[in-house]
């Protein structure tokens, strides 16, 4: 048997790896199956290929390690694409077995557990129950199988725990989970939580509080030193509320000297003297704390406890022992209103408490006391994830969105932001190559790449429009990659009217909203489209007068690329010094403005946002211009090298 585990990454609108997606569940769950059978074949897909490729990449992939069982850790952010693919495996593989855990696995969460690609679903830790399914598929104990299906379409899971935590070797200790591209080791150090918030699943399906070994924490604190690691951040949910909480800092102060940067999240009311010189001792850098309001109604209704004594005190020790306060507060929370947000947002401002703000809008989780109890708060949210509150009744959807403008003001900081796509490249990861934008002709009616990447790029005529071909190229992107965003960029290389490039843009058509869509909803509203953008690309010398650009930005965001070489610019770059470097994403060269200065005065008069683009050789200096008219300019260049070249 040929068990498989997979973990897609939160999806983006920019190309490339997602260094967060680190596969800690499965690996554990990997290491524990491992060790209680001797005679099966466990992988964990290659963190590069989950990370990169797209749907049908990611289908070619799976497909070609020929798993017998594959077990997929599901998330908000990628449960939806996990079923498509699993269903697309199941229809060409049905001898494959699916089985579903992670947090969005409840009994609750009937579109989940009804879906046919779900063969087996397993709530909470998934340690016992996996071992259980793997032994029963051993002895092809299709009794057992088909009676697991029926509790899962019955919702009667059942929750089973490891009392004894030390029984699952590390990943990291056993080389399991190896380091690639991330810096930070990410160590979980207790399972369970003696809070009882009710929008948090955790509590009710982590069972009762244990931890485990603390010399394990001495090893992987050694281990992270010794690969090379930079940061550790401890992933309990509240690491100060344990009762050996001072000697627990104590054995991570003498392992650590210093070394990694650490981070956290704890309860500020908790922290004493001693634990805050510990925490400084032991190298924090930064701590998350939940406020999430000061309501004391809207506390009440959530089941959490707030004293503004000890959280001010707490904040303050922190900050005079130099260790970062990232304070978190959401948006919807039942009794909460506009009014008393805002005095949520005025306490932590005018106490000078926060180093950062982590803003949320409350998703109504499944599983959490809060979903059941949602209609007596009148709360309305979305049916899919990320199951953001949608409004309440003293929250309008309105004044939700005058929230987010009164965080951002006040704390001068976007606290929700768009990325906009810039001009993709092709990037060489593990000695492949994977293809994230390409020039098409509309005359073909499939896009036929391999190894396409998680975020694409069409760049075609405008005159494509008037073939009307451009459609089958949208249509077969999402019938095979239905989860891949997908810009367009309309090269502005030929003339024609506006209105009627707008009439063709109108008769396109746009594949159904999905996450990052639900997700941003707040910023972009309910009708967008984010999975699918059109951009138009004027070059230097265009036949479109400066008019003409304006008005397509009426239609959608309108980019200049300067392709000739400007002599003062090159030579500039070669003072630099630049020298051939790997990988993706490089700090920006300084002091660009005075090089920069003739060729602004050269460009269009516009307060358009341009991005810049210039090739040299084999590689692309990219910089996006925020407003061209303002004396200060923005902008965000971006080094890269290995491009692929049209």
């Amino acid at each position: 048997m040929h068990l498989l585990f997979l973990q897609l990454p939160i999806p983006s609108l920019q190309f490339g790896i997602t260094r967060e997606n680190v596969p800690l569940a499965s690996a554990k769950l990997a290491s524990y199956i491992s060790s209680r059978f001797r005679d099966i074949k466990i992988s964990l897909m290659d963190r590069t290929l989950q990370d990169t490729l797209s749907d049908e990449g990611m289908i070619e992939a799976i497909l070609k390690h020929d798993p017998d069982v594959i077990g997929f850790t599901s998330y908000l952010w990628n449960i939806e694409r996990s079923l498509f693919i699993a269903g697309k495996i199941k229809s060409l593989n049905p001898q494959i077995i699916t089985i579903f855990g992670g947090p969005e696995i409840t009994n609750d969460n009937e579109w989940i557990l009804n879906n046919p690609a779900v063969d087996l679903a397993v709530m909470g830790e998934g340690e016992i129950a996996l071992e259980e399914i793997i032994g029963k598929l051993l002895c092809n104990d299709r009794d057992y199988f088909e009676a697991a299906q029926y509790k899962v379409r019955k919702g009667m899971l059942e929750l089973n725990y490891l009392h004894d935590l030390s029984m699952i070797s590390s990943p990291y200790l056993n080389s399991i989970l190896e380091r690639r591209y991330d810096d930070c080791m990410y160590l979980e150090t207790q399972r369970g939580c003696r809070f009882n918030c009710s929008y948090c699943e955790y509590s009710h399906f982590s069972g009762k509080i244990r931890f485990f070994p603390k010399k394990e924490v001495e090893m992987h604190i050694k281990k992270a030193i010794e690969k090379g690691y930079k940061e550790l951040f401890i992933l309990d949910p509240t690491m100060n509320a344990r009762s050996d909480i001072h000697e627990f800092l104590e054995v991570i102060a003498l392992s650590n000297q210093g070394i990694l940067e650490l981070y956290g999240e704890l309860i500020a009311e908790l922290l004493d003297n001693k634990q805050v010189d510990l925490l400084a001792k032991a190298n924090f850098k930064e701590l998350e704390i939940g406020l999430q309001t000061i309501n004391k109604n809207s506390l009440k209704a959530i089941c959490r406890s707030f004293n503004k004594r000890k959280f001010l005190d707490g904040v303050f020790k922190l900050k005079e022992a130099g260790i970062r306060a990232k304070i978190d507060i959401i948006i919807g929370l039942p009794e909460d209103d506009l009014s008393s947000f805002k005095e949520t947002c005025n306490f932590i401002y005018k106490n000078d408490i926060f180093d950062d703000i982590q803003l949320f809008i409350l998703s109504v989780l499944p599983g959490t006391r809060l979903r059941r109890e949602a209609g007596k708060s009148g709360i309305s949210f979305q049916d899919k994830p990320p199951y953001y509150v949608i409004e309440t009744d003293r929250f309008s959807r309105r004044d939700m969105e005058k929230a987010i403008h009164v965080a951002e003001d006040l704390f001068e900081m976007d606290l929700i932001t768009l990325s906009d796509p810039v001009f993709p490249v092709s990037e060489v990861f593990s000695e492949r190559k994977y293809i994230s934008h390409f020039r098409a002709d509309c005359s073909i009616l499939k896009v036929e790449i391999p190894d396409k990447a998680n975020h694409f790029t069409v760049f075609v005529s405008v005159k494509s429009l008037l073939s009307g071909n451009i459609i089958s190229v949208i249509s077969s992107h999402f019938t095979c990659n239905p989860h891949i965003p997908l810009q367009i960029f309309f090269e502005m290389d030929s003339e024609l009217e506006i209105n009627e490039i707008e009439r063709k843009l109108a008769i396109l058509p746009f594949p159904e909203r999905g996450f990052l869509d639900r997700d941003l909803q707040a910023i972009v509203g309910d009708n967008s489209h984010l999975y699918l953008q059109y951009k138009f690309l004027v070059y230097q010398g265009s036949p479109f007068d400066t008019d003409e650009i304006s008005n397509l930005t009426d239609i959608a965001p309108a980019y200049m690329s300067v392709r000739d070489s400007i002599k003062s610019i090159e030579y500039h770059l070669k003072k630099t010094s630049l020298k051939k470097m790997s990988g993706l994403w490089y700090e920006p060269l300084e002091k660009f403005e005075d090089s920069f200065s003739y060729m602004l005065e050269s460009l269009y008069e516009t307060t358009l946002s341009l991005d810049i683009s210039l090739d040299f050789k084999d590689c692309i200096w990219q910089m996006e211009w925020n407003n061209i008219r303002e004396t200060e300019y923005i902008y965000q260049p971006v080094f890269i090298n290995q491009c692929h070249k049209e």
